[in-house]
């Protein structure tokens, strides 16, 4: 369930909407870039969310049965911002990304929190790039550290293995 204060709620169950989508993308250098969908950037919480950029994110699939839930974005390469050879270098790679919902009439009224992930793979174009977004539950599918079955993963005397050759 996705939470928001009253004002925002009401005015989303009201009929003429000013809503925008606010992109929050720190990278792993603690750089941090905010884009939005709306016609002219939005300072938010003390970053400003440029409208520039222009990007076309793709349905967000999402299931109860905790799969990994994912969305993929397309958006041109900025040079002020976004530029192929810092895509190239990784400098994108897992960055963490937020994306709200905001009134930007009254942006006072907070926002709701729709999706946070991590840029998964980035690939660029001539002009654009695009970029896989992962959701939390991707960190589980991972592993980390041996895993533990009735066979025994070692081989027979190796660093690993309780018996010694000798």
């Amino acid at each position: 369930m996705k939470t928001a204060s009253a004002n925002l709620l009401a005015h989303l169950a009201g009929e003429n909407l000013t809503v925008a989508t606010l992109w929050k993308v720190t990278r792993r250098d603690t750089q941090v870039f905010g884009f939005t969908d709306a016609s002219r950037d939005i300072t938010y919480s003390g970053t400003t969310y440029s409208a520039a950029t222009g990007h076309a994110p793709s349905a967000i699939k999402t299931s109860s049965d905790l799969a990994v839930d994912n969305l993929e974005v397309s958006a041109m390469l900025d040079a002020a911002t976004i530029t192929e050879s810092d895509l190239e270098a990784g400098l994108w790679d897992f960055a963490q990304v937020d994306i709200m919902l905001v009134n930007y009439a009254s942006l006072g009224d907070g926002h709701m929190l729709l999706r946070r992930g991590w840029l998964g793979n980035v690939k660029t174009g001539r002009h654009q790039f695009s970029a896989e977004l992962r959701g939390m539950m991707q960190a589980l599918q991972q592993t980390v550290g041996r895993t533990f079955a009735q066979a025994c993963d070692a081989q027979l005397g190796d660093a690993r293995c309780a018996k010694s050759l000798a």
